[in-house]
């Protein structure tokens, strides 16, 4: 027999190096293959052994152990053969090399096949592992800070405008009888302009000055270009001193514009949707518009001083005369036509001769 009759190889489960503590074990596993003819049979003594020295040599560790020690290997057969390792607090520390050898029960002494060398590096015992420390538990979450109300956030004259502005809107045709005036239009655009300026105020607030504006605008057209205190120039007037207050109570009275350092700052206000500006100004130009031809084509019920009186009743307190609406004797005045007596004496009317 020479040693070409068998051959040793690692089996691809086995690990081909080992790193072990004291009182850990690891195996590697081997595979013996018998090269003879199947009718030869040889009883074989199993090692595992250490290669020491620069030299090659080998010894027997008591912490390595082969099983099975010995078998029965016929031609053309494999045996699979396992080395289990046990080191001890004995054992040498450091890198060692590991091998299986075969040899004849015979010839004991003489070793007929080797396998390659399997490193196994055996390390001082590593100290337990200490457990890590519990975490402390998460501080409790404070609760969410209250969300500032409606008042405290200045969102507020933006509803009241809102009323305001829809409360004019439907006043030119309820206060009003008789036909389309420029009055009874300017009050149209007036209201259309402060609804859709209120609905963009809720993303920018900035355009709350468009309708203070208006609202400044609204009276003073009031008070120089409108004679005689109607049920319409009254409404008016009141609409615009209303806007003008909410718009200076919500500066005196808001929050400050900074907030104190405990309370966190308001959040942002969202970004307007890139179709509500195009939206406003449309559909304003549309009921405008749809306004406007209302009050054209309305039949008016009765008329104001100083408009035609054909065939339209005046109003209370006006009498037709000439073809317009007069003010009767003693009401009160600032130019002779506007008396059916034709005079004006210290702001009344005076006492028409023919009566």
């Amino acid at each position: 027999m020479t040693t070409s009759s068998f051959t040793i190889a690692l089996t691809p489960a086995s690990p081909t190096a080992l790193k072990l503590e004291p009182g850990r074990d690891g195996q590697l596993t081997f595979t013996v293959t018998c090269l003879a003819t199947p009718d030869q049979v040889f009883d074989v003594i199993l090692q595992a052994l250490l290669v020491v020295g620069k030299d090659g040599k080998t010894q027997e560790a008591d912490w390595l152990i082969v099983s099975p020690q010995q078998a029965l290997i016929a031609g053309g057969k494999t045996e699979t053969v396992t080395i289990t390792v046990q080191p001890t607090a004995t054992s040498p520390r450091g890198k060692h090399a590991i091998e299986l050898a075969i040899s004849l029960k015979t010839h004991a002494s003489d070793l007929y096949a080797q396998s390659p060398t399997v490193t196994c590096e055996v390390i001082d015992p590593q100290p337990p592992k200490l457990p890590d420390p519990p975490k402390p538990p998460d501080p409790p979450k404070p609760p969410d800070p209250p969300r500032p109300s409606l008042w405290q956030r200045r969102q507020w004259p933006t509803l009241v405008n809102l009323v305001l502005g829809i409360w004019l809107f439907f006043s030119v045709f309820t206060l009003s009888a008789t036909g389309a005036t420029g009055s009874q239009l300017h009050s149209l655009f007036v209201a259309v302009t402060i609804v859709g300026a209120s609905i963009i105020t809720v993303f920018a607030p900035r355009a709350r000055r468009v309708t203070l504006g208006l609202a400044v605008w609204l009276l003073v057209t009031q008070l120089l270009f409108q004679d005689h205190w109607t049920g319409e120039k009254i409404n008016n007037v009141i609409i615009a001193l209303a806007l003008i207050t909410a718009s200076i109570v919500s500066q005196l009275v808001g929050p400050r514009r900074k907030p104190a350092p405990q309370q966190p700052p308001d959040p942002p206000l969202p970004r307007p949707p890139p179709w509500l500006i195009p939206v406003v100004v449309i559909g304003g130009i549309v009921v405008l518009g749809a306004s406007t031809v209302h009050l054209i084509t309305r039949k008016p019920s009765h008329t104001y001083l100083g408009l035609p009186c054909s065939n339209i009743p005046c109003d209370t307190g006006l009498v037709c005369m000439a073809g317009a609406c007069r003010l009767l004797d003693r009401a009160g005045c600032k130019a002779n036509v506007d008396c059916a007596s034709g005079q004006c004496v210290k702001s009344i009317c005076a006492i028409s001769i023919d009566r």
